[in-house]
């Protein structure tokens, strides 16, 4: 082995040695203990945090209906549908219009808003229907069979209607089969005022109502993951269409995501802070009985590299150390906080990804980088005369 292998391998070798002294000492069991600490904490804070993001992301895609739409008067031409399907998102066409329905006889009409969908609506949520107004609820099939149609409780109720009765819809005929019980996606627009039904898309033709002067209104729910509809809205659309997401399509659910994650982002700032502090103190108090050991050993020989590397070494074998138990913690810690939190935040929380982990721990070096790393080199000045 040559001269420069053989430095590291004894600064390595020397670093182990020191560090199983100074714990059997009891020298570096405060500095741990913070180190642990404050990776505990952070990564704690940092899944929980992480869980109640993606649960707040969750709900609001289930309010929209999709994890995102997009709304136009026209369809999409099949080149553009062909571009969004190469992006892997999952795409359900809702048709949306105004229109007069009537009872079978005739008696009572009223204005409803008639949405023909394709299978698989809404991507996101549940739809509820019953067989009795405010009854129990089941979850509904992909889409309405053909020649059914699902009601809300409001028109049921405006054109006394019962199971299995006949609804004129245009000029089809159609069988009331289900009630609306809820339904996501419900805005507060003027159009959502009026009583909606819901039929199958492949009924709509037979309706005669998408004809030339009808108010049709297209919408392509989008379904995937977070990659695949950022690739989507990164797509030129036509100006006609808009893509709507869950936080601009639903400005009081932005605003509640918004102040959730400032609310959490503190959070997370001030156990850093907390824990910043800790490490600093602990490396201060710790650098302060190596000026001894090393001036004794410039006494004996040591030069000034060597001593750096040993130091330097051991406050990341120290990081590594306290980092993993810190992790273990931290994993516990927030299965904790969830269990805590989710009766009072009512809302079921995913489960945790690992993703902030290789971040935390990022952070726990960058630690010792700033706060325990320059105390601890600024021992290596100490003179020999010190001895």
């Amino acid at each position: 082995m040559s001269d420069s292998a053989a430095v590291p391998a004894s600064a390595f070798r020397f670093a182990l040695l020191r560090l199983r002294r100074g714990w059997t000492s009891g020298e570096l069991r405060v500095l741990v203990l913070a180190l642990a600490v404050a990776a505990a904490a952070a990564i704690a804070v940092g899944l929980f945090t992480d869980r109640v993001r993606l649960a707040l992301e969750s709900g609001a895609g289930e309010q929209l209906g999709a994890d995102a739409i997009i709304t136009g008067r026209d369809p999409l031409p099949e080149a553009e549908l062909a571009r969004l399907r190469e992006t892997g998102v999952r795409i359900v066409t809702v048709t949306t219009f105004p229109s007069v329905v009537a009872r079978i006889d005739g008696e009572q009409t009223q204005l409803a808003t008639i949405k023909a969908v394709e299978a698989g609506y809404p991507l996101r949520g549940a739809l509820l229907l019953s067989r009795e107004p405010y009854g129990a609820t089941e979850v509904a099939p992909p889409q309405p069979a053909s020649g059914e149609v699902w009601v809300d409780q409001r028109l049921w109720t405006v054109l006394s209607l019962s199971l299995d009765a006949g609804l004129q819809v245009g000029s089809s005929t159609l069988r009331v089969s289900r009630i609306v019980a809820e339904e996501p996606g419900r805005s507060g627009a003027f159009a959502e005022l009026a009583p909606s039904l819901i039929i199958n898309a492949d009924d709509l033709a037979a309706t005669a109502l998408g004809g030339p002067g009808s108010r049709l209104q297209l919408s392509y729910q989008l379904g995937g993951t977070r990659d695949q509809l950022a690739a989507a809205e990164a797509l030129k659309l036509p100006d006609k269409f808009k893509f709507t997401t869950p936080e601009n399509g639903r400005p009081e659910i932005s605003n509640s995501m918004n102040r959730a994650r400032s609310f959490l982002n503190i959070a997370v700032l001030a156990t850093i802070l907390l824990a910043a502090a800790a490490v600093a103190l602990s490396a201060r108090q710790y650098s302060t009985r190596l000026r001894d050991e090393v001036a004794l050993l410039k006494v004996l020989g040591a030069r000034r590299g060597f001593i750096r590397r040993v130091l330097v070494l051991q406050i990341l074998l120290l990081g590594l150390l306290a980092g993993g138990v810190g992790a273990a913690i931290g994993v516990a810690g927030q299965a904790v906080l969830a269990n805590l939190a989710a009766p009072v935040l009512n809302i079921a929380l995913p489960a945790p990804g690992w993703l902030p982990l290789p971040a935390v721990l990022g952070l726990v070096l960058l630690m010792l980088a700033g706060f325990a790393l320059p105390p601890v080199l600024a021992s290596v000045n100490t003179a020999p005369v010190r001895v």
